[in-house]
């Protein structure tokens, strides 16, 4: 998949990558060096190159690590990718108590614990997801008929946010060819091991988050395996040409982003003419994420000055909000808020009420005129 994505020129260098007069300036990336592969002939590691400037991207464990400053990802991700990979989660768990719940590596073992629950084979471990269950019902049912509304066979679709790929893997179910796409690469690298082996270890939080167990995960379903393509980079700076999806999800990314505006423009420029979004966010802002001048309904507010983000995502997706993107034109189909369940650990459980925005984006070549940043993804002509 990820050799797919080369050839179509898909994947693209985030240093040249940015607005012209006409359209966007892409430089595709080329594979440069190839130093394992997996049994299928895809990449485990290896290095990409931008066929305009030279800069070079890592492919590590299956996933290709395009940002505007890969080594400064590469520090902050340190743990995560140097860290040994094939141990035993029951060792790695031992070996992850030298660290506080709140220090990585632990906050990351909870976060695979956390989403890793809804992965194909996992089976509930106590009573929250008993509780819980006809809520969890409710949601997937309606983001089930979601996505079946976004996906045509064969449709070329990025999972913006994916964490360990259960949409991703949904998507996959309708006929989609995905790329999954995040900042976190342990999570990635999960999703990959789950692709490349049928089966992976993932931590469950249990005992009323005091410790942590072990269960599998197991894909029965191995045509996703060439179906899916692993990217490791920010929304905000996508490493992709424009217009190449037919389709873009976002869930529950908008409130974990620095720049909600941006993320918006950025999905949208992504998406081809008549191509479909769905965006779906709960709104649980949180300042170590986005500033309050930054969020939908605080810092961004319609001329009646109310407060709810959900007028303001529509605005901004139907084109109504041309100061601040002015290139950006939907039409909104439907929208719903749905019931999103996190389960925690055995007793822990939360609900959020998740906004979720079903469009198409409108034809016609968008202008950069006027346009108050120059990282938004216009469509190429």
């Amino acid at each position: 998949m990820l050799s797919r994505l080369l050839d179509d020129g898909v994947l693209t260098c985030p240093v040249c990558r940015g607005p012209t007069d006409d359209g966007l300036r892409n430089a595709p990336l080329e594979l440069d060096s190839v130093y394992a592969e997996t049994v299928a002939g895809e990449v485990l590691q290896g290095q990409l190159r931008c066929s305009a400037c030279g800069t070079r991207y890592p492919v590590i464990d299956g996933v290709a690590c395009v940002f505007s400053d890969t080594r400064a990802w590469l520090r902050r991700e340190e743990r995560a990718v140097m860290g040994r990979s094939d141990l035993h989660p029951a060792l790695a768990g031992f070996l992850s108590e030298a660290w506080g719940e709140s220090e990585d590596p632990s906050w990351r073992r909870q976060l695979l614990s956390v989403y890793g629950r809804r992965l194909p084979g996992m089976m509930p471990t106590g009573p929250a997801e008993s509780v819980m269950a006809r809520l969890q019902e409710e949601g997937d049912g309606a983001l089930d008929a979601a996505r079946g509304r976004l996906v045509s066979a064969d449709d070329l679709v990025l999972d913006a946010g994916c964490g360990v790929g259960v949409g991703s893997l949904a998507l996959v179910e309708k006929g989609a060819r995905v790329v999954a796409f995040d900042q976190d690469f342990t999570a990635l690298r999960l999703l990959g091991r789950l692709l490349r082996d049928g089966v992976v270890e993932v931590p469950t939080w249990g005992a009323g988050g005091a410790d942590f167990g072990v269960q599998q995960a197991v894909l029965e379903d191995r045509a996703a395996v060439g179906r899916v393509a692993l990217v490791a980079g920010d929304v905000l700076d996508p490493p992709f040409a424009g217009g190449v999806f037919d389709g873009v999800v976002a869930m529950n990314l908008l409130d974990n982003v620095a720049e909600p505006v941006m993320a918006v423009r950025q999905l949208h420029g992504m998406v081809r003419k008549g191509g479909r979004l769905l965006v779906a966010s709960p709104f649980d802002w949180a300042e170590r994420a986005t500033a309050r001048g930054a969020r939908l309904g605080d810092g961004l507010r319609l001329s009646d000055g109310a407060t709810d983000p959900v007028p303001v995502l529509h605005a901004l997706l139907e084109g109504r909000l041309l100061d601040v993107a002015p290139e950006v034109a939907c039409e909104v189909t439907q929208a719903a808020d749905v019931p999103w369940v996190l389960v925690r650990h055995d007793r822990s459980a939360h609900v959020f009420v998740t906004h979720v925005v079903e469009a198409v984006r409108a034809g016609g070549i968008p202008s950069t005129n006027g346009a108050p940043s120059d990282r938004f993804a216009a469509t190429s002509p």
